[in-house]
This record gives structure tokens, sequence and C-alpha cells, in this order.
């Protein structure tokens, strides 16, 4: 009597386990089937009314007709034009056939009043000496090769902002001292 009452437990046991737990490889996301609504009845009988409300799927839309858009065949280019070989004097002087003649490009005006770009200049001059006393500090110190890295790229834009001062491009002196000021001021010896 014992033995039939641990094997029912047993079995409860087992089958509420399965119960709780399930097959692993069962589906247990619900899923969603989709029945259209059926055809429309040929007559329609007047509603009674039984107190219920029964709503209906709307019918589905037509299909948009397919616009099929044709492009126009491509141009055909006529083929350019060879010239009679010059002589090579006359060739050093004239623009070879891949490059145009260069239209004249009028000067741009600056948008600073001088007394504005030579506050700028002395402002970039003095920014460069800072990051040129903060990289030579940096070089004494004992650098992990990371901070090596942007000690010297901060050292080559330093060295491309002293080219654009030279070159009176001020902006983009302003522009590659601040990159490296960002990298010296971020590198921690």
């Amino acid at each position: 009597m014992a033995g039939k009452m641990r094997e029912r437990t047993f079995y409860s046991v087992c089958g509420l386990a399965l119960l709780i737990f399930g097959c692993p490889k069962r589906q247990t996301t619900p899923r969603i089937v989709y029945a259209p609504a059926p055809p429309a009845p040929a007559a329609t009988q007047p509603a009674q009314s039984s107190g219920s409300l029964v709503i209906q799927e709307p019918p589905p839309p037509e299909p948009q007709p397919v616009v099929i858009i044709e492009e126009p065949p491509p141009e055909e280019k006529p083929a350019p034009r060879r010239r009679r070989p010059a002589a090579p004097e006359q060739r050093a002087n004239e623009p070879t056939e891949d490059e145009a003649p260069a239209a004249e490009v009028p000067a741009l005006e600056p948008r600073e009043s001088p007394a504005q770009q030579t506050a700028q200049r002395q402002q970039i001059i003095e920014m460069l000496g800072r990051i040129r006393g903060r990289i030579a500090e940096l070089k004494r110190a004992k650098l992990g090769e990371a901070e090596r890295r942007s000690v010297d790229d901060a050292q080559m834009f330093l060295e491309q902002s002293q080219h654009a001062l030279e070159a009176n491009d001020l902006t983009r002196a302003l522009n590659l001292a601040r990159k490296a000021s960002l990298l010296v001021n971020s590198t921690t010896p």
C-alpha cells in the first residue's frame, strides 16, 4: 500500500513538473492566425434588434495599378576631336586634353578686418607657443605608447598649423592649433 502511494505521488509530481516546465521545444509565444472576412452576402437582410452588435472587417482595398516609368536612352557624347600636335615649346604652355583651361577666379575678400586678422594671428602665435612648451614637457616625461602617439600627433598638428599661419590661412591655422591643444591637454604624464 505504501509503495502504491509513493508511486502515485511520484507520478503526480512528474505530471505537475511537466505541466509547469513543459517541453523546452514548445512554442512559447502566442500565434496569431489571420482569417479573412467571409464574402458579403448577395442580399443584405435588415438587422434584427437582438441587442448584440456585429462588427465586420472592411473589404480589402483594390490593388493600385502598377506604373512603369520608361527612362529615355542615354545620350551619346560625340567623340573628342583630335588636335594636331604642336611644337614642343607650345606644348609646355598649353593645357592637356585632360585638363581644361582654368577660368580666372576672383580673389576672395577677407571676412575679418586687418585689425581682427592681426589679433587672430597673435592669438594663434600665443597658442602655438603654449603647445610647444607642453609638448616639450611631455617629451621629457615617461609616457606610454598611446600617450607618445598623442604627443606625436599634436606635434604634427602644430607643424601644420605653423605652415598654415605662414600661408596666411588663419582659419586653418587656428583649427589645427586647437586640435594640437586638445591632444596635449588630454595627455597626462
